[in-house]
């Protein structure tokens, strides 16, 4: 198994409909009365977890925490209940971790090539190489294991280990791909069966005697099943997302108007929607008629994190004299992430901030790159700029003027 199969992230946010807090408590089991959803639940984590607490300690020497493991997936569905909560541990320590113990497993890998002996002696027979590298990786040293409590951990950047980390991000992942499919399914997956699943599976792969809940072949069986009504329910989201996709182009041809040199509207329509961060508002008519700096921003660029100071500054310079500022965020930014984003940047109170929850902004006013800014008179018309750099002076003139009652030019 690859390294970087454990990485598979499927990037998305659902709610949890249960307490995170007691969801590791109760006792379930998988009986002759479990339910499909149930048995489905504990198939997930099964195999999730089996090949990864197999695999890693040979891959990397080193085992698989899974009181940590087990906290990960227990921060990730906190994290999708609320996401103003945040991880125990930094993206940068968790990514500092993966990249150490991938290192570690690149290196062990290493030692399993033949030397040149031995390779005259294998001849050109891959299987029979990759059984020989197979064999001196399961050789190789492995740490003893820790003691698996079962309890909730306390884990920070300062304190905890490299694996712990890892096995922290590797419950993250475990939690948000189970949310996903949980999602994708539609069905109502319970996510004490998902984590029995992993317990389950963690304890088999250290003690083969151990007999699960659910032999192979059961699970083999519900894997088949599972995949196919995933498969249908795939394909019908696929279609939604088709039939979105043509409402979202009809209503943007619907307001485009006039088009510019670069296929974008001659002016700003209005009347296109968005959703109201700052203010309650449906669309941008509250700006219309009015001399604007507006942006387009997604929270999670960094080169809009870098411009978004400067707009404030330049705001800020001209407010007094009516300059109006709007910043759009992206479709594919959540509330939250906006509000930091905000903050970060220390936007004033006087600054507008809109969702292009519609896509429709984006579809007429972007490229599909960010960050945009226009600078707006007051009817519709703009200047555009896809950066500051080197523009600042430029664009301070071009909206002193517009303030004097001088339109700029596109």
């Amino acid at each position: 198994m690859k390294i970087k199969a454990l990485f598979a992230i499927f990037g998305a946010a659902f709610l949890v409909a249960c307490n995170v807090q007691n969801q590791f408590e109760n006792r379930v089991a998988i009986t002759a009365d479990s339910t499909a959803e149930q048995r489905f639940a504990y198939m997930i984590g099964a195999q999730m977890a089996l090949n990864d607490f197999s695999m890693v300690p040979h891959q990397m020497g080193k085992h698989l925490d899974e009181d940590c493991v087990m906290q990960g997936i227990r921060d990730d569905l906190k994290k999708h209940e609320d996401e103003d909560f945040e991880y125990q541990i930094s993206g940068d320590s968790l990514r500092s971790a993966t990249f150490n113990m991938e290192s570690l497993a690149r290196g062990r890998y290493g030692q399993t090539y033949p030397d040149s002996a031995t390779l005259v002696q294998l001849g050109d027979d891959r299987e029979r190489i990759q059984k020989y590298k197979d064999s001196v990786l399961a050789s190789l040293p492995v740490e003893p294991e820790g003691k698996v409590t079962g309890l909730p951990v306390k884990l920070s950047d300062t304190t905890a280990t490299k694996m712990q980390m890892f096995s922290y991000r590797v419950g993250i992942q475990y939690a948000s791909v189970f949310l996903k499919l949980r999602a994708d399914t539609k069905l109502d997956l319970d996510v004490e069966y998902f984590v029995l699943g992993v317990r389950e599976s963690a304890a088999k792969a250290r003690d083969t005697t151990f007999a699960m809940q659910m032999s192979n072949d059961s699970i083999t069986v519900i894997r088949t099943r599972f995949d196919s009504l995933l498969a249908v329910r795939q394909q019908e989201e696929r279609e939604r997302q088709i039939q979105e996709e043509e409402r979202m182009k009809a209503e943007a041809a619907s307001l485009r108007g006039d088009t510019l040199d670069n296929g974008m509207p001659a002016k700003i329509n209005f009347n296109v929607k968005v959703k109201g961060i700052t203010l309650k508002t449906e669309n941008l008519l509250p700006f219309a008629g009015k001399p604007m700096l507006l942006t387009y921003f997604s929270a999670t660029c960094g080169h809009c994190a870098h411009t978004a100071p400067q707009i404030v500054e330049i705001f800020k310079e001209f407010a007094s004299r009516g300059l109006v500022s709007t910043t759009v965020f992206s479709c594919s930014n959540s509330k939250s992430a906006i509000r930091k984003f905000m903050d970060k940047a220390q936007f004033d109170e006087r600054m507008n901030v809109v969702f292009d929850e519609t896509r429709v902004f984006g579809e007429l006013y972007s490229d599909g790159y960010v960050p945009k800014i226009y600078i707006v008179n007051p009817d519709g018309s703009y200047k555009l700029y896809v950066s500051l750099d080197n523009k600042i002076d430029a664009i301070k003139s071009e909206i002193a003027a517009l303030l004097d009652g001088k339109n700029v030019e596109p």
